[in-house]
């Protein structure tokens, strides 16, 4: 199920707050926050030690926060976060002690790449109106619905519900147009599994308007993991 490296899979959380969060303690060697929606003027605490003092980053949306194991974040209220949660550990990955903000690459292409290290990669997917996953054997992979739209063998995925891809396992079909899906699995180098028929146009898609109507303003707070048999 997890493939011939016997890596474990990435894990996906989703938080809101209504008001300032507890301190959410980082679970894995490695984590990548995105910042779904956040106040203008709203920062997080991040402790990147026990018994550290708090440092105050700046938390808009859009932003990339990766974080190391010992970090915990505290969210103000009005914030709605997506963490990837890197659960394989290798041994030549870099200690990432200090939390730190990573550039947001350009969301106009069809894969952008949101981090890529030896724990993890995370890309986010712009969807043609017809594509296909097929399993490598090799890698195994979780797909979160960034935004409504996403079908997966004719099965309508929520914002926020994911499904599980196993290294070993059959093609499965993925449509629609100009939907966004946020991809993660426990290697560096990308994976080859998305493929089309077609060729997608990342301009076109960019510029859809269905696209730009289906930004989340809001995710659930909670997600469906649905395994994909």
């Amino acid at each position: 199920m997890l493939g011939e490296l016997g890596r474990a899979p990435p894990t996906f959380r989703l938080v809101t707050t209504a008001e300032p969060s507890d301190p959410i303690r980082a679970e894995g060697p490695l984590g990548l926050w995105r910042i779904i929606e956040a106040p203008l003027d709203a920062k997080v605490n991040i402790y990147d030690a026990e018994g550290a003092p708090p440092r105050a980053l700046r938390c808009r949306r859009g932003d990339l926060l990766r974080v190391g194991a010992a970090a915990r974040l505290v969210f103000p209220s009005g914030v709605t976060a997506l963490e990837a949660r890197a659960n394989f550990t290798p041994s030549n990955a870099p200690n990432a002690a200090r939390a730190q903000r990573l550039l947001a690459a350009s969301e106009k292409r069809h894969r952008v790449a949101w981090l890529r290290d030896p724990a993890m990669s995370v890309e986010v997917w712009a969807l043609p109106e017809l594509s296909f996953l097929e399993p490598d054997g090799e890698t195994c992979h979780v797909l979160l619905a960034l935004t409504p739209g996403v079908m997966i063998d004719g099965e309508a995925l929520n914002r926020g519900d994911a499904i599980f891809l196993p290294a070993e396992g059959r093609r499965v079909t993925m449509t629609g147009q100009g939907a966004q899906i946020v991809v993660a699995y426990p290697d560096l180098i990308p994976t080859q599994i998305w493929k089309h028929p077609h060729s997608p146009k990342p301009a076109a898609l960019a510029l859809d308007p269905a696209m730009l109507m289906r930004t989340p303003t809001n995710l659930e707070a909670t997600m469906t993991l649905r395994p994909a048999a």
